[in-house]
This record gives C-alpha cells, sequence and structure tokens, in this order.
C-alpha cells in the first residue's frame, strides 16, 4: 500500500499509545493546507460510514463508540489545525465546512453532490477521494506550497484591507485639519500598499508601516509614528493602532486599560456600565453621544 493513500483501518485499543500518520495510514501531504485537509476527508469518511451503517440498520451510533482509530484521527487534525493556524497567522482560520458537506453527503446525498465534493476536494487541496473505498491519495500535479502561499496572501490581503477600511473610517470622524486629514489618510494608504506588497516581514506578511522611508518591520509602532507625523492625534492613533492589532493578531505593546472604548453599549446598557463615562469622552463613538460629552 503507498504512503500516499488513505484506507480505513479496523479499531484499534484505546490503549495503543502514540500513534503516527504511518500507523494511521494517512497521506502525509505536501503543505500545511494539505495536511489539514487529509485528515479533515478521512475523519469524514470514517464517520460519515459509521454513520451510515448505524441509519441503516436503524440504529443510534453515539460519538463515543466510535472507533478509537478515528478519535486518534480527530487528535491529529486537531494539532494540524493549530499548525495551519499558527502559519497563518490567523486563530480564525477556516474550518472543515468541506469535510463536514463531505461527511453527510455519504449520509445522504446522491452521488452527483458526493461528486461534487469529491472535485472541490481536488481542485482545492489535490486530494484524489474515492468515498465509495474511503480511500485518499494524492493528486501528483497539485502545488501544495503555492496553495499554502495563496492562503497567506488572501489572508494578508483580507487583513490589510479591512484595517485600512477601519483606519478611514476614524479618520473621517476625527477632529482633525483637512490638511492633517489628507496626510493621516495617504500614510494608511501608502502602508496597505507595502503590506500587500509583502515588504514586511510581520505576522502573515503583513508590513505595519508605509511612511515615506519608514521600517516596515517596527510593528504598530511605525504605523503609529507615520500618523502622529500627519498630524493625528493620541486618542485616533489609540482606536487605529488597537483596530490593526484586534484585526491582525499582532497585540505587542497595546495597553488594554488605555485604550478606548470603540463599541457603542446603547442606551439599554449604558446606565450599567459605569466605567464607560470614564474613558469615552475622547473616543470616535460613544453611546450615541457626541465626541465632548460625558456618558
Amino acid at each position: 500500500m503507498s504512503d500516499n493513500t488513505f484506507e480505513p483501518a479496523a479499531a484499534e485499543p484505546a490503549d495503543a499509545g502514540p500513534v503516527s500518520r504511518a500507523q494511521l495510514r494517512v497521506p502525509a501531504g505536501e503543505g500545511t493546507g494539505q495536511r489539514r485537509a487529509v485528515l479533515e476527508a478521512a475523519i469524514a469518511m470514517q464517520e460519515g460510514r459509521a454513520r451510515a451503517r448505524a441509519y441503516a440498520a436503524n440504529e443510534e451510533l453515539p460519538d463515543y463508540l466510535l472507533p478509537a482509530y478515528h478519535a486518534r484521527l480527530v487528535e491529529i487534525a486537531l494539532r494540524e489545525t493549530t499548525e495551519l493556524r499558527r502559519m497563518l497567522g490567523d486563530p480564525d482560520a477556516p474550518g472543515d465546512e468541506l469535510a463536514v458537506a463531505l461527511e453527510q453527503a455519504m449520509v445522504w446525498a446522491a452521488d452527483t453532490e458526493l461528486s461534487e465534493i469529491v472535485d472541490r476536494y481536488q481542485r482545492e487541496h489535490g486530494l484524489l477521494i474515492d468515498p465509495h473505498t474511503a480511500t485518499i491519495s494524492l493528486d501528483p500535479g497539485f502545488d501544495a506550497a503555492h496553495h499554502d502561499r495563496q492562503a497567506i496572501t488572501a489572508l494578508t490581503t483580507r487583513r490589510t484591507g479591512a484595517v485600512e477600511r477601519a483606519a478611514h473610517t476614524v479618520l473621517a470622524i476625527a477632529d482633525l485639519p483637512e490638511d492633517a486629514r489628507r496626510r493621516a489618510r495617504a500614510a494608511v494608504t501608502r502602508w496597505s500598499a507595502a503590506a500587500e506588497g509583502g515588504r514586511g516581514r510581520g505576522p502573515a506578511g503583513v508590513a505595519w508601516s508605509a511612511g515615506p522611508g519608514g521600517a516596515l518591520d517596527d510593528g504598530l509602532a511605525g504605523l503609529a509614528s507615520d500618523l502622529a507625523a500627519a498630524g493625528v492625534g493620541a486618542s485616533e492613533r489609540a482606536a487605529i493602532g488597537f483596530t490593526a492589532a484586534y484585526l491582525t493578531g499582532d497585540v505587542t505593546g497595546i495597553d488594554l486599560s488605555a485604550t478606548p472604548l470603540l463599541l457603542d453599549p446603547g442606551d439599554r446598557s449604558k446606565d450599567r456600565s459605569p466605567g464607560c463615562s470614564n474613558n469615552t469622552a475622547t473616543t470616535p463613538s460613544c453611546c450615541g453621544h457626541d465626541r465632548t460629552s460625558r456618558c
């Protein structure tokens, strides 16, 4: 049997000790995303077949009765998912939606629907799946490393765009002279362009500062410095810095106790949130009041 093929194994004793990919007969995969997809597909087929048998026999199959083999696949898949999310710098990287669809299709769907899911696995992850025999092999023509790079690029683009939009929103309502506002917007736009160009070395390749001659590797401090030079006040810089940290996962230097409150708690909750009045006079939006009033 090839090392690049997964086939279902018989149930193993729960105390069989540490398990390896070779023991599980799961192909290693060539990239983090592909490795995770292999394990999720293997889990989906294992559970889908078990549930299909149970439903055919008009029986329920509690999760704790699934083979120890399945439980071990789940354990390894969780490790692979953690690694993928670490690589992407994204704790909320996409989960196993395709695997869930595969499992459900094995129980309920017609062959045409199952075929569509199998085609997606080949197109998106380079997996050749035969759900009828529950086997998985790797498509030799699939560039898994390139797929991982594309995932990082897409994530960088999404995050950079989100930070840029949030920064422009803060700047739009900030109490700034128009000339300073234009300089600040230009600094944010330069930062965004540099980040998407991949010139920085932050999480997922995100560059933080794009001021003229600015260092792209100085973290959030670099962007804050560019904004300060453009005349943006401390409150607005803190709001933009917190938003960037939240969206990118780079919380270096962020002090939550000194960060402006950016949520609108609403009329019903403001009376029950006495701390709100201590930290909201200079925030862009607080409780529906203007910038100069207290809650």
